[in-house]
């Protein structure tokens, strides 16, 4: 017997090349067979001798190819759980900008009320100072 061997999806299974279809295997009504020329062929299988051999393949077939769509759907479900995540957290980068955008507005609009009110402050002494002036020669000329 042969020591079985990792193949597709990992899964171990023995190498049927070579092995009678009584041990499980294919004998040679599936193996390839070098002709002089260098090619190789594959012998179909048409016999009722291989009907149970064939079965077993197709059951092998069978479950490759259902752990194959298990496979994608799996990748399939990731591939759209990274993409909500993603979505999620470009959400939530987008909502903080708006924040950080929002809080630099009110900054600037405070900073520009201080301003003007100093600004507003200073003209209205300005005024007085005139004002007084103003009172003060209008007192002296009486």
């Amino acid at each position: 017997t042969r020591t079985p061997r990792k193949t597709l999806m990992g899964r171990p299974v023995e190498s049927l090349r070579g092995l009678s279809p009584s041990m499980g295997g294919l004998g040679m009504s599936m193996g390839s067979v070098a002709s002089p020329g260098g090619s190789v062929r594959m012998s179909a299988l048409h016999s009722p001798a291989h009907t149970s051999t064939d079965d077993a393949v197709n059951a092998v077939v069978h479950t490759l190819e259902a752990e194959k769509a298990a496979a994608l759907r799996r990748v399939h479900a990731e591939s759209l759980q990274r993409q909500r995540d993603l979505k999620r957290r470009h959400e939530e980068e987008i909502r903080r900008a708006e924040e950080a955008a929002e809080a630099e507005l009110k900054r600037h609009k405070e900073e520009s009320e201080r301003r003007l009110a100093a600004r507003r402050a200073e003209l209205e002494a300005h005024h007085k100072q005139h004002a007084d002036a103003s009172a003060r020669e209008s007192s002296e000329l009486d």
